[in-house]
């Protein structure tokens, strides 16, 4: 028998900015009956070049931790499960106090990060891990750090290019992780919505 799958709406950079874009699709997502909410808090400095020509689109949209602090006192309100996902140390240390996040995702981009991976290891929290342009063997490498800890944890699957084109979905490789690693996968969705089939 197949459990239940567990579906999040991922809100990223969909807010442009605005704080109360981030209060109304999340309002949005839980009227939906979406099982969790993911939010992405960062600071752009810390995890992007200067140079990135992506630096300051990024740092037009973030908000300053002060920022967030309000914003989560409004988001309490909305009863959900909230996920954070984690850009830079600093961040995470900072969502960790606010207390409303059950669930930790880890970036693809910082997935090699020793400091970060040690840190969520030690809070013992349900995590996500992002995997998208890894090898196998990375991949099974940071699911055994998970494992030996007994942490509730899921391999996130996904394609780094936005949107994903159908042809490059690769679904098959959903089946390959939990064959291989006998773990929870998930899989994160980029495909452009108007796509026709």
């Amino acid at each position: 028998m197949l459990e239940r799958t567990f579906i999040i709406a991922e809100i990223a950079s969909a807010h442009y900015g605005e704080k109360k874009n981030i209060i109304k699709l999340a309002k949005a997502a839980t009227k939906a009956h979406f099982d969790a909410v993911k939010i992405q808090i960062f600071n752009t400095k810390n995890f992007v070049s200067t140079f990135n020509p992506s630096f300051k689109i990024l740092k037009k949209i973030e908000f300053d931790f002060k920022e967030w602090a309000k914003i989560v006192e409004d988001l309490k309100n909305i009863k959900t499960n909230f996920i954070a996902e984690i850009f830079d140390y600093e961040s995470l240390l900072f969502c960790e106090r606010l207390k409303i996040f059950n669930i930790y995702k880890i970036s693809a981009s910082c997935v090699y990060e020793k400091k970060i991976i040690e840190k969520i290891l030690s809070l013992k929290k349900n995590t996500i891990i992002a995997v998208g342009g890894m090898q196998f063997n990375e991949i099974k490498s940071i699911h055994n750090k998970f494992l030996k800890k007994k942490i509730n944890y899921c391999i996130m699957i996904g394609h780094q290019n936005f949107p994903t084109h159908l042809k490059d979905l690769n679904l098959n490789k959903i089946k390959f992780i939990k064959d291989k690693l006998n773990c929870t996968v998930g899989f994160s969705d980029h495909v452009n919505a108007d796509q026709k089939l």
